[in-house]
This record gives C-alpha cells, structure tokens and sequence, in this order.
C-alpha cells in the first residue's frame, strides 16, 4: 500500500509538472507568444475571444567579432477567435515587433488594451488595441500605435509619444489611416480621444 501510494504520489507530481512544462503558446489555434491577455465579447456577428501575446525580449549576439554586443528582439501579437462550425476561426491577427534592438527595447500594449466598444452602434464591434515600440538610448519618443478591427476592417493610427525634455515638447502627433479617415464620425472622435490619452506613457 505504501509502495502504491509514493507511486501515485510520483506520478501525480510528474502529471502537474508537465501541465505546467507546457509552452503557453497554443500552436493548434496558431497563437504565438505567451498570453498576457484573453477578453470574450459578442455583438451581432456572434461570440468572440480577443488573445493578445508578447513573445518576450529574445536577447541574440548579432556581431561575431563584438561578442559583447547583445541585441534584443520582440514580437506582439492579437488575435480575434469566433465559434465557428469546425471549431475556432481567426478573423484576423496583428503583429508588430522590435528586431535587433542594441539600446533600450521597448514592445507593450497598453494596461487596458483591448478596448471594446460599439461606438458608432451598428452592432458590430470595434477591438482597440493601443501599444509601443521602440530601440533607443535616449528620452526621446516612442513609436505609438492604435490599431482597430471592426468586422474585420483594420483601421489605423501610427505617431509617436508625447515626451518633454529639456524645455521642449517632442512627438506625440499622429497620422490616420484611409480607412480611418473614412470611418464614422463616432468612431473618428473615440480614436482620437484614444490617443490623447494614451500619448504619455503611464
């Protein structure tokens, strides 16, 4: 009895520490990174799952004859899941990323990205996701995005943070995409209120 019951307790402690060996990507639902993020919503088209990933800063040595430059790397991901009638589909993905950074890296969605709304209320709606980029050695601004999915139309805004440095004001300006631009005037007015509030990082 006490031989079965270490045995049990053997494979009990194998079984938990392959549940938690496993990598969090989900390579089946062609989800890459770890999963810092996972918000269910539904509107007219159904239920949904919003998966943001960070892939974490892959550090690499990109200079054989400098072994003592290290470079940095990382990847954001998001992914829109539905039910679908052979289990989940992906509605569309979004990536961006830091390639080879030998400063300072930076790659992070915002604190309360994503964003869901139906602003313009038609019943279909609009997935928010605000986030930063950027390699440099210095205070300067950051790459700034506001990417939005609505029934699969990716809208757009791309700029930079708002920095004061030295007495001047730096950054912090955005341009729209065509399809922002042509979007509804609900919709225009929530992005741009988006990113004034979200152009200095917290």
């Amino acid at each position: 009895m006490k031989r079965f019951l270490t045995t049990l307790a053997s494979l009990s402690l194998c079984l938990t520490t392959a549940a938690f060996a496993q990598p969090a990507a989900m390579p089946h639902h062609g989800i890459q990174g770890e999963v810092i993020r996972s918000v269910p919503y539904h509107d007219d088209s159904g239920a949904h799952r919003v998966v943001l990933t960070h892939s974490g800063f892959i550090q690499s040595r990109p200079d054989p004859r400098d072994p003592d430059m290290i470079a940095v790397s990382a990847a954001l991901r998001a992914y829109d899941f539905s039910a679908g009638p052979y289990g989940k589909h992906q509605n569309w993905r979004m990536r961006d990323f830091v390639n080879r950074c030998t400063e300072s890296a930076t790659a992070e969605f915002s604190a309360d990205s994503p964003i869901i709304t139906d602003v313009d209320r038609n019943g279909y709606s609009e997935v928010w996701l605000v986030y930063y980029t950027g390699c440099r050695g210095d205070v300067g601004p950051d790459t700034m995005k506001i990417i939005m999915y609505e029934a699969g139309i990716k809208h757009a805004l791309r700029g930079t943070t708002f920095v004061h440095v030295d007495g001047m004001d730096q950054g912090g300006n955005f341009r729209g995409d065509d399809a922002f631009a042509s979007a509804s005037p609900e919709i225009r007015r929530f992005g741009v209120d988006l990113w004034m509030r979200h152009r200095v990082r917290k």
